[in-house]
């Protein structure tokens, strides 16, 4: 790890965490497509990985996984989901773990 990646890393992990700080259902559409860039320009950027982890600790990162993975669920088989962006979250299902050291 160089000292370019890992700035690099700190400025992008500052970012998610004040994005993240706020419910998935409350972020506007530019902070979703924000933290969705972040994670998907990083996922595979150890530096970004092991700082986000630190971040948010392991029960924030669950957190935030499952409060995305949650975001537009209904209650019923065969209702339509509420979210206007179904592509764009599920963009984000998959680069937030990608995003995460294995």
């Amino acid at each position: 790890m160089n000292r370019a990646a890992d700035a690099a890393a700190a400025k992008a992990v500052e970012r998610a965490t004040d994005v993240e700080e706020k419910s998935p259902a409350d972020l506007s559409t530019a902070e979703f497509d924000e933290l969705n860039r972040l994670f998907a320009q990083n996922h595979d950027a150890y530096p970004f990985a092991e700082r986000i982890v630190g971040a948010l600790g392991a029960r924030g990162t669950l957190r935030l996984w499952d409060d995305m993975s949650n975001l537009g669920a209904t209650d019923g088989y065969g209702d339509v989901p509420e979210v206007a962006r179904a592509d764009d979250l599920a963009d984000a299902r998959l680069d937030l773990p990608a995003g995460l050291p294995r």
